[in-house]
């Protein structure tokens, strides 16, 4: 899949504010990922983008004075109250539709209200949405999501399917850390893969439109 992109001018604040140090990023259990963790890890695997993915930093973004760039290839990371989840308008293998998004989960909620304003703001032009949660695996616990939403967005860049992968949980943190300290980002480590045979609709877990007018 050609993956188009155009950096948002949310890229070079990203690099200039993004001044966490490295000690900061180190992970222990049970600790929950800010968006400064989240966004220098980002800010480190986007450095060599390669025009594979269009992402802006959704923590700066003041959607009444600046509207973010929006293509075929975009992806974010947001915080939907206590909890990450990946927000992406494609998905590897499932065709480009406009007014379609996907939502990858780790702890599945629809939350209707919170993306009904997030996507009023995000596209003031667009009269609806259709969301659409992918069926990826599911964290134990409550400390993970943000290490779910990295590897989904990893699984993307590398134009994989989140839905066909299921992670280590227990290593996550360790490997988190460890891309940190050596500033290259690589996928994070898998049990196997799903039956990426199945077909699409039972990758989709729920799907519902959201009316934004």
């Amino acid at each position: 899949m050609s993956i188009e992109v155009s950096y948002s001018s949310t890229i070079a604040v990203q690099k200039e504010e993004n001044n966490i140090t490295l000690d900061e990023t180190q992970q222990t259990k049970n600790e929950w990922l800010s968006s400064r963790h989240i966004e220098r890890y980002l800010c480190i695997l986007m450095k060599d983008n390669n025009n594979k993915i269009n992402y802006f930093k959704t923590s700066i973004i003041d959607f009444n004075s600046f509207r973010p760039i929006i293509l075929k290839s975009t992806a974010f990371i947001y915080n939907v109250g206590k909890h990450w989840v990946l927000i992406s308008n494609f998905i590897p293998n499932h065709q480009y539709d406009s007014s379609v998004w996907f939502i990858c989960d780790s702890m599945y909620k629809v939350r209707r209200s919170i993306y009904q304003k997030l996507f009023k703001k995000l596209l003031p032009q667009q009269d609806s949405v259709i969301i659409k949660f992918m069926n990826v695996q599911q964290q134990r616990g409550s400390d993970d999501c943000g290490l779910f939403s990295l590897a989904y967005f990893i699984s993307l860049y590398n134009d994989e399917d989140p839905t066909d992968t299921l992670y280590i949980q227990d290593e996550m943190r360790q490997h988190f850390n460890l891309c940190n300290a050596n500033e290259n980002i690589v996928d994070f480590t898998q049990r196997e893969t799903k039956n990426n045979s199945r077909n699409s609709s039972a990758k989709i877990k729920n799907t519902f439109q959201l009316f934004l007018k």
